[in-house]
């Protein structure tokens, strides 16, 4: 069966502040804000709250360009972490640049490719920050339960209650 795939995903994200503050997450897990001993630490675990639900959803909460390699096997590729902002470029295996007169960018939000088939296409594009209230809430929610069983070695994973209302925003992109 004939299916788009990628792999080799590069993240690099942009300088743009967290969309949860480290005031709104104290305020959320009940912590003074007069009180700063674990701040360094909240706020290193509010990244990887919104790291862990962007990548179990397959949604962008926090602007960035991704890079992939893409196998485009039907006729339309549909890029994973919307919303999509720009597609900067794609290229062949040997880097040379595919004229943008020779595919298609679909769509607003979430965006596709019409291109191919081909075996191995690379692909950059950037995505924007799609974090509102309620993925605020998801990363909220995520990060206080990784706060709360940081001397865990399990807790490396979206939190058990969390993961039954994430999988309702899951988007399949194959």
């Amino acid at each position: 069966m004939k299916q788009n795939l990628y792999t080799d995903l590069v993240f690099t994200e942009s300088d743009d502040a967290e969309p949860v503050t480290l005031d709104e997450v104290k305020r959320f897990i009940k912590i003074p804000g007069d009180i700063t001993t674990d701040d360094t630490l909240l706020t290193q675990i509010i990244k990887s709250a919104r790291q862990m639900v962007e990548r179990y959803c397959e949604v962008s909460l926090h602007a960035k360009t991704i890079s992939m390699r893409a196998q485009i096997q039907l006729a339309e590729f549909r890029l994973p972490f919307p919303p999509i902002g720009d597609v900067t470029g794609l290229t062949d295996l040997d880097g040379t640049a595919i004229d943008a007169d020779n595919y298609t960018v679909r769509g607003t939000g979430a965006k596709s490719i019409v291109y191919g088939p081909c075996e191995d296409v690379f692909i950059e594009y950037e995505t924007l920050s799609g974090a509102t209230d309620e993925w605020k809430t998801y990363i909220m929610q995520q990060t206080a339960w990784l706060y709360e069983n940081r001397y865990d070695d399990n807790a490396a994973r979206i939190a058990p209650a969390l993961a039954q209302n994430l999988k309702a925003k899951k988007v399949k992109w194959h």
